[in-house]
């Protein structure tokens, strides 16, 4: 691209700067900027226009035909090359590639939920399973589109039809984006070995996440108690009170610095109350039938 700025001299006078340049991201995830490719100096400072101005469009037409090859970038030549094949990720000899299994994602979609319980049974076969306590956190992903998806037709846990709010919808992304994102929580076992995971709408808050999930994994992996350990995020009145309603445990980490933090601070600091650790271990273990933990 030919750039044409006009740039004050210190005579007061002003000149016009020819430059090619070119669009780039100076590192992943940044903002877009452009870079000069060539300077070619004030166009009132050329005596043959002409000769000038081939020059210029033939360094930017030379851009134009490398367009190609300027886009290709490292990422896309690792996903289409053949040492991507599956024989490299999981020792199976087949015909089909990573963008063969981008096509079939519509196919699993209908099955996902059965494809984590059988997985999730064949783990268990293999390395056993503890889910005594449950790990639980929430990620989102960023789309590239720049509006939230239409209603649409969906299958729900249990298999039936619903029609309601798309995934892709506006809400805070964890990688500071401004477009639609999905919300995606998963269940670890003891050992931070993945359960399951659900899909949810973009605008819905992480604690909100935590109800809906939890009754899909305690009924479809027959838990009938387990210690849910999560971060701040789910940290709220009616998580606690969900979990306690069904007889579950929880860790979930405070804030205790600030506003939130000061109705915990007079707990926390009066001496009154503390339990030492073996005891408190030792009750756990009669309580729960064993002591969660490493």
């Amino acid at each position: 691209m030919v750039k044409i700025p006009e740039n004050s001299i210190k005579d007061g006078s002003t000149k016009t700067q020819i430059r090619v340049t070119e669009g780039c991201r100076p590192y992943p995830n940044a903002s877009p900027t452009q870079r000069t490719v060539k300077s070619f100096g004030y166009l009132e400072d050329q005596t043959d226009l002409e000769a000038f101005w081939k020059e210029v469009n033939a360094c930017n037409d030379s851009l134009k035909h490398k367009r190609d090859l300027r886009i290709e970038i490292p990422v896309s030549e690792m996903m289409y090359s053949e040492n991507n094949r599956l024989l490299n990720y999981y020792g199976l000899d087949s015909e089909f590639d990573l963008p063969d299994i981008y096509r079939a994602l519509d196919r699993f979609n209908l099955v996902s939920y059965d494809l984590q319980r059988f997985i999730s049974e064949h783990v268990e076969e293999r390395f056993g399973r503890d889910l005594r306590y449950s790990f639980y956190d929430v990620t989102n992903y960023y789309t590239e589109k720049d509006f939230a998806d239409p209603d649409e037709v969906y299958h729900d846990r249990s298999g039936n039809l619903g029609h309601g709010p798309a995934l892709g919808q506006k809400g805070v992304s964890k990688e500071h984006q401004l477009t639609p994102i999905i919300q995606m929580g998963l269940f670890m076992d003891r050992n931070g070995v993945p359960v399951c995971m659900d899909v949810f709408r973009g605008n819905m808050s992480d604690s909100d996440t935590l109800k809906e999930n939890l009754d899909g994994f305690k009924k479809e992996y027959g838990i009938e108690r387990t210690m849910v350990v999560a971060d701040k995020g789910m940290n709220c009145s009616h998580n606690i009170d969900l979990l306690c309603s069904q007889g579950d445990g929880y860790v979930f980490s405070q804030v205790l610095k600030g506003t939130k933090g000061k109705r915990c601070q007079k707990d926390l600091f009066t001496p009154e109350g503390w339990q030492e650790a073996a005891e408190w271990l030792l009750s756990l273990e009669a309580d729960y039938g064993g002591v969660p933990g490493v």
